[in-house]
């Protein structure tokens, strides 16, 4: 059988695979789970004295025509460079999911004392700056094909944002 096989490859014509992104299978895969996100300051909303939410959109400048969809208790990590020091830190969405098909993410920073990232954040971050996301992340989240109808949350970190989230998608 070897032989003959060979024989039948030999005289077939070499002819390139498509390219990944002709598949919808890939097409989706990359919508969801991008590598990096690029986003831009839309809006700033202070939260009080230590506390602002961040709006971002997407940077269509830099490639990232949508934002990646998510689950209500998942968090993007955001890229920081303050200095010459190279951060990251995860910040839970505190949007909707629903908001993310209108391109548009939130996040809400509280001022950490001390913290190199939050106080950077909230002291320097203006409407219009650039930023770099990772794709949505996280398993807090609510499953109604494995998860009961009736929840209860205890939430953790900053304040009660994966709560909020979680309340809003269970709400939609």
């Amino acid at each position: 059988i070897a032989p003959t096989r060979v024989k039948t490859i030999e005289k077939e014509k070499a002819v390139p695979l498509p390219q990944k992104d002709s598949y919808t299978a890939n097409r989706i895969a990359n919508a969801l789970h991008p590598e990096v996100q690029h986003l831009v300051i839309s809006d700033i909303i202070d939260r009080g004295e230590n506390a602002k939410s961040f709006v971002f959109a997407p940077d269509k400048e830099k490639g990232t025509d949508a934002l990646a969809y998510f689950s209500a208790g998942q968090y993007i990590t955001i890229s920081l460079t303050v200095g010459k020091a190279v951060l990251s830190r995860p910040y839970s969405l505190s949007s909707s999911p629903k908001d993310s098909l209108n391109g548009r993410y939130e996040i809400t920073v509280k001022r950490a004392e001390g913290g190199l990232a939050s106080n950077f954040m909230l002291d320097q971050w203006k409407i219009g700056d650039k930023v770099e996301a990772s794709a949505p992340l996280g398993d807090f989240t609510y499953e109604p094909l494995r998860d009961g109808k009736t929840v209860i949350a205890l939430a953790g970190g900053s304040g009660i944002t994966p709560f909020v989230s979680l309340a809003k998608a269970i709400s939609d």
